[in-house]
C-alpha cells in the first residue's frame, strides 16, 4: 500500500513538473516571438529609412566643404 501511495506522489509531483516545464517552454516561445518580432520591425525600420536619408544631412555638409563634387 505505500509502494502505490509513494507512486502517485511520485506522478503527481512528475506531473507538477512537467507542467512547469511546459509553462516555461510557452514563455520562452513568447520571448523568441517577441524577439523575431522585433527584428522584424527594426529590418522593417532601416527598410523605411535607409542609411542615405539618415546621412543626408552629413551629405549636405561635405557638399559644401568640396564643391568640386
Amino acid at each position: 500500500m505505500r509502494v502505490q501511495h509513494c507512486d502517485m506522489a511520485l506522478q503527481e509531483k512528475c506531473s507538477r513538473n512537467g507542467h512547469n516545464i511546459q509553462k516555461q517552454n510557452t514563455k520562452m516561445l513568447q520571448y523568441a516571438r517577441y524577439v523575431q518580432n522585433s527584428a522584424t520591425i527594426l529590418v522593417k525600420m532601416r527598410l523605411a529609412f535607409p542609411p542615405a536619408l539618415l546621412y543626408h544631412k552629413n551629405n549636405e555638409r561635405e557638399r559644401k566643404k568640396h564643391p568640386d563634387l
